[in-house]
């Protein structure tokens, strides 16, 4: 056998499709939709009291609504998308997407701070709180776990060929 067939074989007994590991963040993408139709509608409240809030505050509402439908509802829908259709551009912005959602967390929880610190320490709350603190390990997860298995698995590099 010469070496052009042995890695034609070897890939063909690679795992490919989906199925696998890969079900594992499937099944986010297809939560994480549902999850920020909720989390853009606890938005309601907030929104009805900008008129309360400093430009700078109200602006960093509206940038966070924006950044949110984008990352909880755009980014997944599109990414659906790729993965069914079998897209080889669907590791990479699988990537991007996680790696965004992470950097937004955090660069939101430090703006959130800056124009909102005093407000929440009047009230004696926390910004890292009960609800915030799962949203952060879950980002860290997504980027820590699944950015290296959409670069390195054998799974994805075969399945995602189209």
């Amino acid at each position: 056998m010469t070496d052009g067939q042995a890695s034609v074989q070897s890939s063909a007994d690679s795992p490919s499709g989906i199925g696998g590991w890969l079900i594992l963040p499937i099944i986010g993408l297809v939560v994480t939709p549902l999850r920020g139709v909720a989390h853009l509608a606890s938005y309601g409240e907030i929104l009805q009291s900008m008129d309360r809030m400093t430009g700078g505050q109200a602006s960093f509402i509206v940038m966070e609504v924006i950044g949110n439908a984008i990352l909880l509802l755009v980014l997944p829908i599109a990414l659906l998308v790729l993965l069914f259709r079998k897209s080889a551009a669907f590791p990479r912005w699988f990537v991007i997407w996680a790696a965004a959602g992470l950097a937004f967390m955090i660069a939101d929880l430090v703006i959130a701070q800056v124009f909102f610190g005093d407000v929440l320490a009047a009230a004696g709350l926390s910004l890292i709180d009960a609800d915030t603190l799962p949203e952060l390990i879950r980002g860290l997860v997504l980027a820590v776990i699944w950015i290296p298995y959409m670069r390195l698995s054998r799974r994805v590099a075969n399945t995602f060929v189209n």
